[in-house]
């Protein structure tokens, strides 16, 4: 375990999402995989490798059908099974039973509509990859806006002109947006600028907050000018009075302001449900009231992250879910009694690793595992490890 020190200069992951549509539209229309680290992803990783396998694939076709597997990335569930569908061979599309359980049908309907053949097996789906075309396409993003994504990356392959959206606002705009400017940036062979990950940077937003010993840290390859959503993060945390943003020429220093009490804060999550997590860890240890609204797709991630958030806070303090669009914490309202050390279980879930994190600062809870969270951020591992039980 390598501490945290004040003004320590700390590393953080490649924006897996910037990562994993680089790598496919490199794919697509290139040719060309680019390479991947240590310091990458796991899910950055798991696209790939797939990528490589459907390479080998088409220059050795088999008979058979060759197995895809996206492990447990939704991403990699998603953009593959449009790309498969236009791949010429025979594929199986398959992953873990989580992942295989995780909202797709839509997109197979409009995959399906298009001429694609995709049918369901044991084992995920069968797709025969043959030449796609479709000049309009419509396409239903209420359960993931990674639908709308995958039909973009494949859409210059298909012929598409016009993708029509629904509902209106779609949930995280801010990632199909980012596809339309990775896929315009590959296609015209322009660099993808590489990018801190947004997401992961939340943590070290809400870590610098509530630590009592360190009042700056330099986040590495981070922009405030951003195409990730998620960077609403920096102007939140000033607002609030709890950490101020620097933009510097290899990064971005955050300060902790450090304010005696924050207001109540009623938020929006509708484009930004990987800072959830972060926020619920964050108005419980600081404490304040936060209420948020439209959360009700964080249970078809990794885990049914809001139930086991909600679960997992409400053993320290008030916590509400109402329905699927409602989450209330009252950090103010502490439930937690002498000597309490719970074990708090992450569910395979590298969000909940996180998060679960940052109270451990204030409550000195155990978390039942911690590999998880390579899924997005490897480095995690560097700076925070235990003994589990």
């Amino acid at each position: 375990m390598h501490p945290v020190s004040d003004h320590e200069s700390i590393d953080l992951n490649c924006s897996k999402s910037i990562q994993i549509r680089s790598l496919i539209a490199g794919f697509l229309y290139h040719g060309k995989i680019e390479d991947v680290s240590s310091e990458d992803s796991s899910d950055a990783h798991v696209v790939h490798d797939a990528l490589v396998r459907i390479r080998h694939a088409t220059l050795l076709p088999s008979p058979s059908p060759v197995a895809i597997s996206a492990e447990d990335c939704g991403a990699a569930y998603r953009f593959l099974a449009a790309v498969l569908s236009i791949m010429p061979g025979k594929w199986i599309l398959t992953g873990q039973k989580r992942l295989l359980n995780r909202p797709i049908q839509s997109l197979i309907d409009v995959l399906i509509q298009t001429g694609a053949h995709i049918v369901s097996c044991p084992q995920g789906w069968l797709i025969e990859g043959r030449p796609l075309h479709a000049r309009k396409l419509s396409v239903d993003c209420s359960q993931s806006s990674q639908f709308a994504s995958a039909l973009l990356l494949i859409g210059p392959k298909i012929g598409l002109e016009e993708l029509d959206i629904s509902p209106t606002p779609t949930p995280s705009q801010a990632y199909i947006d980012m596809t339309r400017q990775v896929l315009s940036a590959v296609c015209a062979e322009k660099p993808v600028p590489a990018e801190g990950d947004w997401s992961t940077a939340a943590f070290w937003y809400a870590y610098l907050a509530l630590s009592r010993s360190i009042n700056s840290l330099q986040l590495n390859l981070l922009k405030m000018d951003s195409v990730q959503g998620d960077c609403i993060i920096a102007r939140w945390m000033e607002d609030w009075g709890l950490v101020r943003s620097i933009q510097k020429s290899n990064g971005i220093v955050i300060e902790r302001l450090g304010a005696a009490s924050v207001p109540d804060i009623e938020l929006d999550m509708h484009d930004h449900p990987d800072l959830v997590p972060v926020l619920v860890a964050l108005a419980a240890a600081y404490p304040f009231r936060l209420t948020m609204h439209n959360v009700g797709t964080l249970n078809l991630k990794e885990s049914r992250r809001l139930d086991h958030l909600a679960d997992a806070i409400g053993t320290l303090c008030e916590c509400q879910v109402i329905g699927d669009k409602l989450l209330y914490i009252n950090g103010m309202n502490r439930f937690l009694v002498k000597n309490f050390s719970p074990l708090f279980e992450v569910h395979n879930d590298h969000r909940l690793v996180m998060a679960y994190q940052l109270l451990r600062l204030q409550f000195g809870i155990r978390i039942s595992e911690m590999a998880p969270v390579a899924k997005s951020y490897p480095a995690f591992l560097k700076y925070f490890c235990e003994e589990h039980t």
